[in-house]
């Protein structure tokens, strides 16, 4: 909506989805992002699901962001769109993001 409203060229994808939890857009990558995710975003998947999404896969591990709260997530989606030779990302997120206590399966 906020695109909409003032005239901002946008893609949203083909259907009315997530691009989150259903990335829409797996091979486009931007220059810049700035973005404001919902905060400590509760059971945001189901416990076996996004466990092979390239997004969370990063030099030949798998990091999986944890279902009860989707922070890290976050952070490892952004990463994932950005364009490595002109990559600029500036996000806000809730204090303490970075500083959690959730066991992140490696």
């Amino acid at each position: 909506m906020n695109l909409a409203i003032r005239g901002i060229a946008h893609n949203l994808g083909n259907t009315p989805d997530s691009t989150f939890t259903n990335d829409l857009h797996k091979d486009r990558k931007v220059d810049y992002i700035i973005t404001n995710p919902p905060f400590n975003l509760k059971n945001w998947r189901g416990n076996d699901e996004l466990t092979y999404d390239p997004r969370f896969i990063q030099a030949g591990f798998s990091v999986i962001p944890p279902v009860a709260n989707a922070n890290y997530a976050w952070i490892l989606h952004i990463l994932s769109k950005l364009n490595r030779s002109h990559d600029v990302a500036g996000f806000l997120l809730a204090n303490g993001a970075l500083n959690s206590d959730y066991d992140l399966r490696v």
